[in-house]
Protein backbone atom coordinates (compact mmCIF):
# COMPACT_ATOMS: atom_id res chain seq x y z
CA UNK A 1 0.00 0.00 0.00
CA UNK A 2 2.83 2.03 0.74
CA UNK A 3 4.04 1.88 -2.98
CA UNK A 4 1.12 2.97 -4.04
CA UNK A 5 0.69 5.69 -2.19
CA UNK A 6 4.02 7.09 -2.65
CA UNK A 7 3.51 6.63 -6.86
CA UNK A 8 0.61 9.09 -6.25
CA UNK A 9 2.72 11.30 -4.21
CA UNK A 10 5.54 12.19 -6.22
CA UNK A 11 7.44 15.21 -7.27
CA UNK A 12 9.97 16.41 -9.52
CA UNK A 13 13.51 17.31 -8.20
CA UNK A 14 13.84 20.83 -8.74
CA UNK A 15 17.30 20.41 -10.44
CA UNK A 16 17.60 17.48 -12.22
CA UNK A 17 13.69 17.68 -12.97
CA UNK A 18 13.63 13.68 -12.65
CA UNK A 19 10.30 12.34 -10.59
CA UNK A 20 10.63 10.72 -8.07
CA UNK A 21 8.60 9.75 -4.32
CA UNK A 22 7.72 12.69 -1.94
CA UNK A 23 9.61 10.94 0.86
CA UNK A 24 13.08 10.69 -1.52
CA UNK A 25 13.72 14.11 -1.60
CA UNK A 26 14.77 16.82 0.53
CA UNK A 27 13.29 19.74 0.72
CA UNK A 28 15.11 23.53 0.34
CA UNK A 29 12.90 26.33 0.50
CA UNK A 30 10.65 26.04 -2.67
CA UNK A 31 13.52 23.36 -4.17
CA UNK A 32 12.91 19.94 -3.99
CA UNK A 33 16.40 17.74 -3.89
CA UNK A 34 16.88 14.20 -4.94
CA UNK A 35 19.52 12.16 -3.49
CA UNK A 36 22.00 12.22 -6.56
CA UNK A 37 21.63 16.11 -7.10
CA UNK A 38 22.14 16.80 -3.36
CA UNK A 39 25.73 17.00 -2.81
CA UNK A 40 26.25 18.88 -5.59
CA UNK A 41 23.83 21.25 -5.06
CA UNK A 42 24.71 21.86 -1.17
CA UNK A 43 27.90 22.43 -1.96
CA UNK A 44 26.89 24.96 -4.20
CA UNK A 45 25.19 26.49 -1.69
CA UNK A 46 28.35 26.48 0.74
CA UNK A 47 30.36 28.18 -2.14
CA UNK A 48 27.74 31.04 -1.90
CA UNK A 49 26.37 30.04 -6.01
CA UNK A 50 23.18 31.62 -7.37
CA UNK A 51 20.94 28.66 -6.83
CA UNK A 52 17.69 29.96 -8.50
CA UNK A 53 16.25 26.91 -9.50
CA UNK A 54 14.37 28.53 -12.85
CA UNK A 55 16.43 27.83 -16.23
CA UNK A 56 15.46 29.57 -19.24
CA UNK A 57 15.74 26.80 -21.42
CA UNK A 58 17.18 27.11 -25.43
CA UNK A 59 14.54 26.39 -28.12
CA UNK A 60 15.20 24.58 -30.92
CA UNK A 61 15.15 28.08 -33.73
CA UNK A 62 18.23 29.98 -31.45
CA UNK A 63 19.87 26.53 -30.73
CA UNK A 64 19.32 26.01 -34.32
CA UNK A 65 20.65 29.78 -35.53
CA UNK A 66 23.92 29.12 -33.08
CA UNK A 67 24.65 25.60 -34.40
CA UNK A 68 24.50 27.60 -37.84
CA UNK A 69 26.97 30.31 -36.80
CA UNK A 70 29.55 27.39 -35.81
CA UNK A 71 28.91 25.64 -38.84
CA UNK A 72 29.87 29.06 -40.84
CA UNK A 73 33.44 28.71 -38.82
CA UNK A 74 33.89 24.98 -39.69
CA UNK A 75 33.19 25.85 -43.35
CA UNK A 76 36.12 28.37 -43.47
CA UNK A 77 38.07 26.29 -41.35
CA UNK A 78 37.41 23.55 -44.14
CA UNK A 79 38.33 26.04 -46.95
CA UNK A 80 40.97 26.75 -45.56
CA UNK A 81 42.23 23.76 -45.53
CA UNK A 82 41.10 22.28 -48.50
CA UNK A 83 43.66 25.15 -50.34
CA UNK A 84 46.51 24.92 -47.88
CA UNK A 85 46.05 21.20 -49.38
CA UNK A 86 46.09 22.13 -52.46
CA UNK A 87 43.15 20.56 -53.36
CA UNK A 88 41.41 21.20 -57.00
CA UNK A 89 37.33 21.98 -56.93
CA UNK A 90 37.02 20.45 -60.05
CA UNK A 91 39.88 17.62 -60.83
CA UNK A 92 40.43 16.57 -64.39
CA UNK A 93 40.72 13.09 -62.79
CA UNK A 94 38.79 11.10 -59.85
CA UNK A 95 41.63 10.89 -56.93
CA UNK A 96 42.59 7.31 -55.66
CA UNK A 97 40.29 5.52 -53.01
CA UNK A 98 42.96 5.48 -50.36
CA UNK A 99 44.99 9.19 -51.29
CA UNK A 100 47.00 9.28 -48.60
CA UNK A 101 46.83 13.36 -48.71
CA UNK A 102 42.88 12.95 -48.39
CA UNK A 103 43.42 10.77 -45.16
CA UNK A 104 45.20 13.79 -43.82
CA UNK A 105 43.00 16.31 -44.60
CA UNK A 106 39.92 14.24 -43.50
CA UNK A 107 42.04 13.50 -40.06
CA UNK A 108 42.80 16.92 -39.61
CA UNK A 109 39.13 18.00 -40.20
CA UNK A 110 37.79 15.73 -37.77
CA UNK A 111 40.71 16.76 -35.15
CA UNK A 112 39.71 20.14 -35.50
CA UNK A 113 35.75 20.02 -35.38
CA UNK A 114 36.08 17.67 -31.87
CA UNK A 115 38.66 20.06 -30.42
CA UNK A 116 36.70 22.84 -31.23
CA UNK A 117 33.43 21.49 -29.30
CA UNK A 118 35.56 20.17 -26.46
CA UNK A 119 37.62 23.05 -26.12
CA UNK A 120 34.94 25.72 -26.53
CA UNK A 121 32.29 23.74 -24.18
CA UNK A 122 34.66 22.85 -21.65
CA UNK A 123 36.21 26.13 -21.20
CA UNK A 124 33.30 28.16 -21.56
CA UNK A 125 30.00 26.39 -21.92
CA UNK A 126 29.54 28.15 -25.27
CA UNK A 127 30.75 27.48 -29.13
CA UNK A 128 31.00 30.70 -30.63
CA UNK A 129 28.09 30.12 -32.16
CA UNK A 130 26.35 29.59 -28.65
CA UNK A 131 28.11 32.54 -27.56
CA UNK A 132 26.77 34.66 -30.26
CA UNK A 133 23.13 33.11 -29.49
CA UNK A 134 23.56 33.99 -25.89
CA UNK A 135 23.10 30.17 -24.51
CA UNK A 136 25.25 27.71 -22.86
CA UNK A 137 25.40 24.38 -22.17
CA UNK A 138 25.46 23.42 -18.31
CA UNK A 139 24.90 19.94 -16.11
CA UNK A 140 21.40 19.05 -15.00
CA UNK A 141 22.55 20.83 -11.52
CA UNK A 142 23.74 23.94 -13.15
CA UNK A 143 27.37 23.51 -13.10
CA UNK A 144 29.91 24.09 -15.18
CA UNK A 145 30.35 20.98 -18.08
CA UNK A 146 33.96 19.49 -17.59
CA UNK A 147 36.23 18.46 -20.82
CA UNK A 148 35.74 14.98 -20.37
CA UNK A 149 32.23 15.65 -20.90
CA UNK A 150 32.22 18.09 -23.13
CA UNK A 151 34.39 15.50 -25.55
CA UNK A 152 31.61 12.76 -25.26
CA UNK A 153 28.67 15.33 -25.88
CA UNK A 154 30.24 15.92 -29.23
CA UNK A 155 30.07 12.09 -29.96
CA UNK A 156 26.22 12.09 -28.75
CA UNK A 157 25.79 14.92 -30.52
CA UNK A 158 26.77 12.88 -34.10
CA UNK A 159 24.47 10.46 -32.35
CA UNK A 160 21.69 13.18 -32.85
CA UNK A 161 22.42 13.81 -36.03
CA UNK A 162 23.17 10.16 -37.28
CA UNK A 163 19.03 8.86 -36.27
CA UNK A 164 18.19 11.28 -39.26
CA UNK A 165 18.56 14.57 -37.41
CA UNK A 166 15.70 13.10 -34.82
CA UNK A 167 17.85 13.83 -32.13
CA UNK A 168 17.72 17.55 -32.45
CA UNK A 169 14.07 17.68 -33.28
CA UNK A 170 13.33 16.36 -29.67
CA UNK A 171 13.84 19.71 -28.17
CA UNK A 172 10.86 21.04 -30.21
CA UNK A 173 9.21 18.78 -27.67
CA UNK A 174 10.71 18.17 -24.73
CA UNK A 175 9.93 19.72 -21.48
CA UNK A 176 13.16 21.17 -21.06
CA UNK A 177 13.88 21.42 -24.59
CA UNK A 178 16.54 18.71 -24.63
CA UNK A 179 17.76 17.28 -27.56
CA UNK A 180 19.12 13.46 -27.67
CA UNK A 181 22.66 14.24 -26.45
CA UNK A 182 21.73 16.74 -23.96
CA UNK A 183 19.28 13.33 -22.44
CA UNK A 184 22.55 10.72 -22.66
CA UNK A 185 25.03 13.82 -20.94
CA UNK A 186 22.23 14.88 -18.85
CA UNK A 187 23.26 18.25 -20.21
CA UNK A 188 20.91 21.40 -20.46
CA UNK A 189 21.51 24.30 -22.58
CA UNK A 190 19.87 27.63 -21.06
CA UNK A 191 19.70 31.26 -22.06
CA UNK A 192 22.45 32.87 -20.19
CA UNK A 193 21.07 35.70 -17.75
CA UNK A 194 21.74 39.38 -18.99
CA UNK A 195 23.96 40.87 -16.56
Amino acid sequence: MDSVSDALNQNRCSVCGIAFPDSDLVQYGDAKICASCKPAFFQRLKEGADLSIEMNYAGFWIRAGAAFVDGIIMWIFTMALFFAFGFDFFPKKQPAFFDPSRMVFTFVQYAFVITYYTFFIGKFGATPGKMVSGIKVINADGGKVSYLKAFGRYFAHMLSGIILGIGYLMVAFDDEKRALHDRICNTRVIIKKKV
